[in-house]
Parts: C-alpha cells; sequence; structure tokens
C-alpha cells in the first residue's frame, strides 16, 4: 500500500527544470522592459513630430529648429553656393508666420487682377526640330482663355518700345543660340536655326497679334500626363557654353557635377546651369505636390518627391539658389516696382490692394532694399568681370533660345508655365546684369520692365516659394510615413518580444503540470 501511494505521490521537478523555467522567466521580464522601452521612444518620436508640425504654423524660430534638420539629413548644406544667404535665413523668412510670412504675401499678391492676367502666344510653331513636338491629348493639358470682357482695358493698351540699343550680333545669336539634334535614342528630326532679334530682352518676344489673355488662378500648374523629357534633355544637353579659359578676376572654376559630365567651369556657366536646374526642380516639386494618385483623386505624390528630387540634394540646393538669384532681382528693382504707376484695373478698391500687397512685399527683409539680411543674397558684381563682351553674350543668348525651345512644349498648360516662369527668371537676369553692356560704359538707368515682365518676375518669385513650402510639406509627410513604419515595427517587436516569452513560459507550465500527475510506470509494474 505504502508503494502504490508512493506510486500516485507527484514527481518533484528535476533542477534542470527548474533552472529552465527560471531562465523563461527572466526572459519575459527582460522581454517586457524591453517593449516598454520601445514604446515610450515611439511615443516621444510622435510627439516631437506634432509638436514640430504645430508650432511651425504658429511660431516663426520654429521653422528652422524643426525643418532645418531634416532638410540637413539630405546632406543639403548650411549655405547655397554662389550666394550671400542661408536654407535657414530663407526659410525663417519665406515659410509660414502667422500669414505674415513672404510666401503668404506672395500669395495673396498673385491672386490680384493685375498679377493673375496673363498675356501669351500658345499657338507658335515650335522652331526646332523641322516643326515636329510631342502632343498632348488629356483635358488636363488645355488651357482656358480670357474673355474679352474679364479683361481690364488698360491691359489692352500697346507696351512700351523695346530699348535696342545693345542688339546681339546676328551672327552671334545664329551660332550661339542654335540647338543641335539630340545623338541618343530619344533624338527628334534636326531644325532650321532660329534667329534672335529683339533686343536686349532675355527671353523670346511673343506677338501682340496671336497672344492671348490666361487667367492663371483657373489654369493652376500640376501634373498632365505629359513627357516632355525631350524638351529637358535639350536644354540639358544641347544648350551648351563654348569653352573659355577662367581667370582669377572673372570667376574660379570650383567641382560641380554637370549633365555633360565635366567637373570644373566658370562661376557664369556655373550659375547659368543652376537656374536652369532650379528652375526644373521648383516645377518638379509643383507636379509632386499636385499629382493625380491612382485613386482619381488629386494630392501629394511622395514617391516622385523622393525619386526626382530627394534623393539629388543637389537639385534642392539649386531650388534654394534660384530662389535668391530672383530675389535679389526684385529687391534691386524694388523702386521702380513699387513706384510704376500702371497697377490699374478700373477697380480701384482692387487697385489699392494690389498697392497694399506690393509694398507690404517689399518691407520683407529678404527684399526690403537696404536689408542687412543675407548681404544681398546673390552677388551679381562678381559675374562678367573682365571677360563679358564674351561671357555675357553667351549666357544671354544660351537663356533666350531656351525660352524659345518652350514653344515645343507640346502640352498647352506646361507651356504656359513653362514660358511664364522663364519670362520671369529672364526678367531677372535682365535686371540683375542691366549695368553690364559688353565691356561698355555702365548704364545708370534701371532697365524697361513691360507688365508682363513684371507679371512674371512676381509670380516666378511666388512659384518658387511655394516650392520651398512644397519641400518641407512633402519632407513631413515622409517623415510621418516613416514614422508610422516605425510604429509597425514597434508593435511587431514588442509583439514578438513578449510573445514568444510567454508561449515558452506557457509551454513549460504545461510541461510542469503533466510531469506533476505522471505515474512512475516502473514502481507500479514491480507492485503488480
Amino acid at each position: 500500500m505504502d508503494s502504490m501511494a508512493g506510486a500516485r505521490r507527484e514527481t518533484r521537478p528535476t533542477p534542470t527544470f527548474h533552472r529552465k523555467l527560471h531562465h523563461s522567466r527572466a526572459l519575459c521580464r527582460c522581454a517586457c522592459v524591453l517593449n516598454f522601452l520601445v514604446f515610450i521612444s515611439v511615443c516621444a518620436s510622435g510627439v516631437a513630430t506634432a509638436q514640430c508640425r504645430r508650432v511651425s504654423t504658429s511660431s516663426e524660430p520654429a521653422i528652422a529648429s524643426c525643418h532645418s534638420p531634416r532638410l540637413m539629413r539630405l546632406g543639403l548644406p548650411t549655405g547655397v553656393m554662389d550666394t550671400n544667404c542661408s536654407v535657414d535665413t530663407l526659410d525663417e523668412h519665406t515659410l509660414d508666420h502667422n500669414g505674415a510670412s513672404l510666401g503668404d504675401l506672395l500669395g495673396q499678391l498673385v491672386q490680384r487682377t493685375y498679377f493673375r492676367i496673363f498675356k501669351v502666344d500658345l499657338s507658335k510653331a515650335c522652331p526646332f526640330w523641322g516643326g515636329r513636338a510631342a502632343t498632348c491629348s488629356q483635358p488636363d493639358c488645355s488651357v482656358l482663355v480670357c474673355d474679352p470682357g474679364e479683361v481690364p482695358e488698360t491691359f489692352k493698351c500697346p507696351p512700351p518700345a523695346l530699348d535696342t540699343s545693345s542688339a546681339l550680333d546676328a551672327a552671334s545669336a545664329e551660332a550661339l543660340g542654335r540647338l543641335e539634334r539630340p545623338s541618343h535614342r530619344h533624338a527628334l528630326p534636326p531644325f532650321q536655326p532660329y534667329l534672335l532679334e529683339d533686343g536686349e530682352s532675355w527671353t523670346a518676344q511673343d506677338n501682340d497679334a496671336t497672344s492671348e489673355y490666361v487667367d492663371l488662378l483657373r489654369n493652376p500648374e500640376g501634373y498632365t500626363g505629359y513627357q516632355g523629357q525631350h524638351v529637358w534633355e535639350a536644354i540639358y544637353r544641347e544648350n551648351c557654353f563654348k569653352t573659355a579659359p577662367c581667370d582669377a578676376v572673372a570667376g574660379q572654376a570650383v567641382p560641380m557635377a554637370l549633365p555633360d559630365g565635366r567637373q570644373r567651369v566658370c562661376k557664369e556657366e556655373r550659375v547659368f546651369y543652376r537656374i536652369i536646374s532650379g528652375l526644373h526642380t521648383s516645377i518638379t516639386m509643383h507636379i509632386a505636390r499636385q499629382y493625380l494618385l491612382s485613386n482619381g483623386s488629386w494630392g501629394a505624390n511622395p514617391a516622385i518627391y523622393q525619386r526626382r528630387v530627394r534623393d539629388h540634394p543637389q537639385r534642392i540646393e539649386n531650388l534654394y539658389f534660384a530662389y535668391a538669384l530672383a530675389l535679389r532681382a526684385a529687391s534691386k528693382a524694388a523702386d521702380i516696382l513699387v513706384q510704376r504707376t500702371d497697377y490699374r484695373t478700373g477697380d480701384e478698391a482692387e487697385d489699392a490692394a494690389t498697392s497694399r500687397l506690393l509694398q507690404q512685399v517689399f518691407d520683407s527683409p529678404l527684399l526690403k532694399p537696404g536689408s542687412q539680411l543675407c548681404r544681398q543674397t546673390f552677388d551679381e558684381r562678381e559675374m562678367f568681370r573682365e571677360c563679358c563682351d564674351k561671357r555675357l553674350t553667351q549666357f544671354r543668348a544660351h537663356f533666350r533660345n531656351i525660352s524659345v525651345v518652350m514653344d515645343c512644349v507640346g502640352c498647352e498648360k506646361c507651356r504656359l508655365w513653362g514660358k511664364l516662369q522663364f519670362l520671369g527668371m529672364g526678367t531677372a537676369l535682365k535686371i540683375l546684369f542691366a549695368d553690364v553692356t559688353e565691356c561698355g560704359p555702365a548704364r545708370t538707368a534701371p532697365p524697361p520692365l513691360n507688365r508682363n515682365e513684371v507679371v512674371a518676375l512676381l509670380n516666378v518669385l511666388h512659384k518658387l516659394a511655394q516650392s520651398i513650402r512644397a519641400l518641407h510639406d512633402l519632407e513631413a509627410l515622409l517623415s510621418a510615413q516613416e514614422h508610422a513604419r516605425r510604429r509597425q515595427m514597434a508593435w511587431l517587436a514588442g509583439v514578438l518580444l513578449t510573445g514568444v516569452p510567454l508561449l515558452w513560459r506557457a509551454w513549460w507550465a504545461q510541461a510542469r503540470r503533466r510531469r506533476r500527475h505522471a505515474v512512475p510506470v516502473e514502481k507500479s509494474t514491480k507492485y503488480n
């Protein structure tokens, strides 16, 4: 009987079993602690991101502290090369500041009647590649023109004649403004050289007889589905400067990657390509900001931004460079722009609001004449020194030629915004280098500006500021997506770290119960 009772008594767990059970409990405790730490770190990251978003829309100093680290993470330097400004300074006075930032003021200004009605010729034939250009049949490519009654009568007055005192030599314009046929698989048929003979304008002028008025607010810039790689390819690859030595006075050559692979170029040529790249980046930012998504709605496309802009920090820097250059031009022409007397639409209230907004824009620290901020965002005096007779001619001829390439864009809306933005940047260059006259005596009077040039200059300034804001918005969106992915990974890690030890402990507990109720087989057999 005693042996039978002993057989029914529970079998004591072995020391090895106790040791394994102790290890499983310790592992479970460690997993819980690690899971708690991961949860705390994710929550802290989320709070920091939320605080950055909140203060970035209500407090100006927070912009530099929240936005700049993300841009620095992309490899963007603190200062913008070839300018006297830093990224933080440009951001601080451009982004939200209780509705009084330069970006907000420019956004309000371009909505006024004077700055939203633009005169453009969208029917000009492409003068290159035999007149053949890819066309866009998408509905979003079309442009809505203004009815005659929508255009103020004051806009229909003939513009003043352009000064032709420094017209380009015909032979130089033909030689320097020629676009060669691309040599690779996207090549188009060759074209006849196009001669530009419209004086000192930096862009080709449209014909008034075939030009129409367009309301820019009714034709916003954005994704249309048009593929214009061949146009950008022609601009980058085929409109190259002639090789010229760089002396110490004209500008030092510095390393910079260019489309054709050259690494050392003079400052004038480097500035030219950075302007084009900055405008290209700005246009890409507007496409990524307003994209037709797969669900049929319009919204931001972070993938486009990351692939075309974010992965190329130099393009972001070139965007800031183009913005700084346009700011310098507007600041240099502040007096003549504010004191113009043709800001009239026939509506006194509208005209008063336009004048008031224009004054507020030029009171911004980035534009106010005499402001010590950035010590002038861009110093044009460092260019075209002791070589202006050749390099300035090339610079202007190439830029004018690019403005003609815009007539080869098959999408009407893309052509509209391309012509406006290149006219705006050409106007900025016209203002900056008005006192450089083929190595002759410097000009003292400001260059004449017609209404279209003023409209284009302020609109391209707004577009560049808007692109910088879109840059931060899309970067914040990518940061939020990255934070969401980290939360998912943290949740999965927490499940694994907590669940596996719990399952292990449950298995050992079940094994312990089985061993506790186990009957010794050998003793029972001997009794029988």
